[in-house]
């Protein structure tokens, strides 16, 4: 039995949102945090960016689920950017802390992709109706 704790992030790039999600060995699945149990549950971690609170999010996280360093899996679902940049954070503020993210098979398409595809499909046209 494994005495490292995980966590889910789902992190919505377009939403603008962070989903926070504990595994529960009993159910064998992520399950959803409690508000009384978390303060990720609040507002200020939920309608956030990665950029804008990866390390605050993280300082949590590691506070209350990585009591002792036994160490801490992070099941991350996002896109590219974010999964980037919030690894950033670990390596550089919590090196000790036997935090390991990994990206989930699951995840977002990057605005560029995203824009370039719609392109594709939905050629930009002027005012004129020309394309």
């Amino acid at each position: 039995m494994s005495t490292i704790n995980k966590m889910r992030i789902i992190c919505d790039p377009y939403a603008k949102t962070i989903e926070y999600k504990w595994y529960d060995p009993g159910e064998g699945k992520y399950v959803g945090l409690e508000e009384y149990s978390s303060e990720l549950v609040s507002d200020k971690y939920i309608y956030a960016t990665i950029q804008n609170r990866a390390f605050e999010i993280l300082d949590i996280i590691n506070r209350n689920f990585n009591r002792g360093n036994i160490g801490l899996e992070i099941d991350f679902i996002g896109n590219a950017d974010d999964y980037g940049d919030f690894c950033r954070v670990i390596t550089l503020y919590y090196p000790d802390s036997c935090i390991v993210c990994t990206k989930n098979s699951s995840f977002y398409w990057d605005a560029d992709y995203v824009m370039k595809e719609i392109g594709q499909v939905c050629p930009y046209q002027d005012h004129a109706g020309k394309i």
